[in-house]
């Protein structure tokens, strides 16, 4: 490798390390399915099978994505066109529950139904399903323990990535002094 030096490509080297480490810390939340979405509830609706997931999963206080996919019971095959209403139903002492919610058809998948929701308090929610076609109507019911999200995670992982930089920023500093002192006593005697 001509005209690169090993200090350059140190300086390459952390710069990669630290780059997605920032770029997590960034984030309010790491997945290890990427954060995508998992259908994991179901339940029968009439002449349908519901199957629910959400994001984040399970749900926490603040806004949550609810994602339906409905199929045909008898022939298991997914429906588009139809007419999802969900109705939220928060702890029995909330005030100020969330009107309901039409779950519209997803833009990049549009046999999958969704719709955003606020949950502004913690405790047992309820999501009542009504979901209205050509093969007739459903409803059913899906239950989430909706929880506070703790802030030590995140604070602890941030005092791990600030403590790993300066760690390899000093490890850094005294690399280069230490090459530089050996260039200075070479050049002199040159």
């Amino acid at each position: 490798m001509v005209g690169i030096s090993a200090k350059n490509v140190l300086v390459l080297c952390v710069f990669l390390l630290a780059l997605p480490c920032v770029l997590m810390s960034c984030s309010n939340s790491v997945y290890a399915h990427g954060g995508g979405f998992q259908l994991n509830k179901r339940a029968s609706a009439g002449p349908y099978n519901l199957t629910i997931g959400t994001i984040p999963d399970p749900p926490t206080v603040g806004e949550a994505i609810l994602i339906l996919e409905v199929t045909n019971s008898d022939t298991n095959q997914r429906i588009v066109g139809l007419n999802v209403t969900i109705v939220p139903q928060g702890p029995e002492d909330m005030e100020g529950a969330p009107d309901n919610l039409n779950a519209i058809a997803d833009s990049y998948d549009p046999t999958l139904y969704e719709t955003r929701a606020e949950l502004p308090s913690p405790g047992p929610w309820t999501f009542d399903v009504i979901v209205e076609g050509q093969d007739g109507s459903g409803e059913a019911q899906f239950s989430y323990d909706v929880k506070r999200v703790n802030p030590i995670g995140g604070i602890i992982t941030l005092v791990t990535l600030l403590a790993f930089l300066i760690v390899i920023g000093l490890s850094m500093r005294a690399f280069l002094k230490e090459r530089s002192k050996g260039r200075k006593v070479k050049g002199r005697k040159a």
